[in-house]
């Protein structure tokens, strides 16, 4: 089976790992939680889907 087992959430399709509506330096830091998580989520040890979710600024 092919699929996604390891899902974090971000902000929107149009831009994933930002967010226009934030000033340049708490988007930079929306992008560092994002990929912070990213790299948690690939530490992790799953068998089935995990969602992770959206970091919070």
């Amino acid at each position: 089976m092919v699929g996604s087992n390891r899902i974090v959430q971000a902000t929107k399709i149009v831009n994933p790992v930002g967010d226009e509506g934030l000033e340049p330096e708490e988007e930079k830091k929306l992008r560092r939680m994002i990929v912070e998580k990213a790299i948690e989520a690939l530490q992790e040890g799953v068998t089935e889907q995990a969602i992770f979710a959206r970091p919070t600024p």
